[in-house]
């Protein structure tokens, strides 16, 4: 059972005025979902008052089990996201493009008209790397990544690609994902969360 947790539900458990950013645990080489949430607090004090003032709350019916976790918790954080300098919640992952389909052909049969990460003059500097597509530095602040990735297949019961979409920013992402779930495309669209 596939239980989405909003981080509204976290906010109103816990005691006003403390800020946080919830982040789903997911595994660092593919980004598959794993159990759990990361809560992340800007000190030990607010942590510990959120902890405090939340035991014995439930979300979503079941029961919360916090643990303090350190940075280098597994599921906390993943090179594939860290190396972006784009917010977490501009990639999508999507299932469900054609088997073996080049990522450039991706780019053209399905993104058309949204914003992928880099600017217009590197998303025309495209170079094929085995199965990914890079963008040629020109030294902007740009991320480096490319915007099309293809993730490895393990810990996924679809035996499809799995290709990781990076978009300019959260509404983009939002808004492919929206655009793409429960159509005739047949795509599987999350956002990461």
């Amino acid at each position: 059972m596939d239980i989405t947790v909003a981080p509204t539900d976290f906010l109103r458990i816990g005691p006003d005025m403390i800020n946080f950013k919830v982040s789903r645990a997911r595994h660092p080489n593919n980004l598959t979902r794993l159990m759990g949430y990361f809560l992340e607090f800007q000190n030990s004090e607010q942590a510990l008052s959120y902890y405090n003032s939340a035991l014995n709350h439930e979300i979503c019916g079941f029961a919360l089990n916090f643990q303090f976790a350190g940075l280098e918790s597994f599921g906390f954080k993943s090179p594939i996201l860290e190396n972006s300098k784009l917010p977490r919640r501009a990639h999508v992952i999507v299932i469900g493009f054609p088997n073996s389909m080049h990522l450039k052909d991706i780019e053209e049969n399905y993104l058309k008209g949204y914003k992928l990460a880099g600017s217009t003059t590197q998303r025309t500097n495209l170079i094929n790397i085995g199965d990914s597509f890079a963008k040629k530095s020109n030294g902007s602040n740009e991320t480096n990544m490319p915007s099309l990735q293809r993730l490895p297949k393990e810990n996924y019961i679809f035996g499809e690609d799995v290709v990781l979409i990076r978009f300019k920013d959260e509404k983009e992402a939002r808004m492919f994902t929206k655009d793409n779930m429960n159509n005739s495309k047949g795509l599987l669209c999350e956002v990461v969360d």
